[in-house]
């Protein structure tokens, strides 16, 4: 097997983003806004030419080390899988790969994106004659290559915060345009915490596939009483009253929360572009009540840890972060109790379930890039 030593003449590299959603969750795939920030942690990927007729991809953070042979009967796993599906969608010749970065996986920071973006466009850089994507382009190929790889219906919000994301900015992303604006992040001095539950989730084992259907089910229901229609958000409310009588009782609570998250998006744009903590933090919350009331993606670690932030000095507000069902709750903090808060929740969280909570400060980051050695 190829050792890292061994790994001389890598020409294409690049490096892809994790990213955090301060807000704006689940409504993505219904062609909601989204404010994700690109992080300061990401995945860095770089290839080389293989001289046999096997993709090897090397990935000492997860213990992968493994060919990859194409075509195969059967799709490989893990981090494997992304690039089985990916050198098919490029049609790209056998190559050594070998992958490192410092984001964690599991943690709700779109660790599966980064990797697909950076993998596809260190593949891109080493056939630098080749025609390249767009931006937009290339997000669209690393959504459908995650799909594909890991079974989950993600969206589009990963792959383009990570592509497009700039330090400094969180992007208002409008989901059903796929056009954003950037947005200053000012925090004052406030911080973003992910604290992660230790409670691990396969989305595609969780009832995020199920979400999805059961919105492609609430769309195609509010279109058979009122006609076509761009966003539900558009829609006057008289309408939207009329059609919940025609909802089960499952589909009305995910309305309520995909019609309260979209304004809250807004609102949280607003704040920030005012420094106003307070009500980011509000917002924050709500948003948290809602994905656990009417979306149901929660889970008793998640609640336990946003209520437990929310008793502790120099905590803002929270909320769980990404797809739910475990994974991990993003806090607004003060700066000054950022290390107590920290050492608190964990503690907390141990007496309870047993398990330890990582606590990481994040920041805002470049978005990926991508180069020849």
């Amino acid at each position: 097997m190829l050792k890292a030593a061994a790994l001389s003449g890598l020409t294409g590299m690049a490096r892809a983003p994790g990213r955090v959603n301060l807000i704006g969750e689940h409504i993505d795939y219904a062609g909601g806004h989204v404010l994700p920030v690109a992080i300061d942690r990401g995945v860095g990927v770089a290839v080389r030419r293989s001289h046999g007729d096997t993709f090897h991809l090397l990935a000492p953070d997860i213990a992968e080390d493994m060919l990859v042979f194409l075509p195969e009967a059967a799709k490989p796993p893990g981090a494997a899988a992304f690039l089985w599906v990916l050198a098919e969608h490029l049609d790209a010749a056998p190559m050594d790969v070998f992958v490192h970065g410092d984001l964690p996986i599991g943690m709700g920071l779109a660790s599966s994106a980064a990797y697909c973006v950076a993998l596809a466009m260190a593949m891109e850089a080493l056939n630098e004659s080749s025609s390249s994507l767009t931006k937009l382009e290339l997000a669209h190929l690393c959504m459908e290559v995650e799909r594909e790889a890991t079974g989950v219906g993600c969206g589009l919000m990963d792959p383009y915060a990570a592509i497009l994301g700039r330090q400094g900015y969180a992007l208002l992303l409008d989901c059903s345009e796929e056009t954003h604006r950037e947005v200053p992040l000012d925090l004052g001095d406030a911080w973003l915490l992910v604290v992660d539950s230790a409670k691990p989730r396969l989305l595609a084992e969780s009832g995020y596939n199920e979400r999805r259907r059961e919105v492609a089910e609430l769309v195609e229901a509010v279109r058979r009483r009122v006609g076509a229609f761009a966003r539900l958000w558009e829609l006057p409310v008289e309408k939207l009253e009329a059609v919940r009588g025609d909802l089960t009782p499952v589909l009305q609570r995910r309305l309520r929360h995909l019609l309260s998250e979209e304004p809250r998006v807004m609102s949280f744009v607003e704040a920030l572009e005012a420094t106003d903590l307070k009500r980011m933090g509000e917002l924050l919350v709500e948003s948290h009540l809602s994905l656990r009331d009417d979306y149901e993606v929660s889970c008793a670690e998640l609640d336990f840890l946003v209520d437990e932030l929310r008793k502790l000095r120099g905590v803002v507000g929270a909320r769980l972060l990404g797809g739910g069902f475990g994974g991990s709750v993003l806090a607004l903090v003060s700066q000054s109790e950022a290390e107590g808060i920290a050492q608190e929740i964990s503690d907390h969280y141990y007496q309870r379930f047993a398990l330890t909570a990582r606590c990481l400060v994040v920041t805002s980051g470049e978005g990926a890039e991508a180069g020849r050695g």
